[in-house]
């Protein structure tokens, strides 16, 4: 329950920075992934994926950023999960088709599961 309004906080908060985007607040999305176990080069596969689906380039810190919430909503070792409606709307009203939104679960499932077992080392 505790973890859950922490990341809906965070989520929130992520929602609000989404709004003004600068270098270095690009910079501060990647360093959460790299605490998170994930790489500079992973990072890359995740913008490369995101537009490989067609999420415009103008979105791709957005979704990076929600994609942390993301990560924060799944519990531990789970392999399924719903999103919200409210993230499916917020996403849709950035302009990320449902098909898009598809590939964002299951790049944040990933991301999940890799930073489960970091931490379970």
């Amino acid at each position: 329950m505790k973890k859950k309004i922490i990341g809906s906080i965070l989520l929130s908060g992520m929602i609000f920075l989404s709004y003004t985007e600068a270098p270095s607040q690009e910079r501060s999305i990647n360093t959460y992934y790299n605490k998170m176990g994930i790489d500079n080069e992973g990072i890359q596969n995740i913008e490369d994926l995101l537009l490989g689906n067609g999420i415009e380039q103008r979105n791709i810190e957005v979704v990076k950023r929600y994609i942390i919430g993301i990560v924060k909503d799944i519990p531990n070792e789970s392999l399924e999960f719903k999103l919200s409606d409210r993230n499916k709307n917020y996403l849709q009203e950035i302009g990320v088709k449902p098909s898009q939104i598809g590939v964002i679960k299951r790049i944040a499932l990933r991301v999940s599961l890799s930073n489960s077992r970091r931490e379970g080392r």
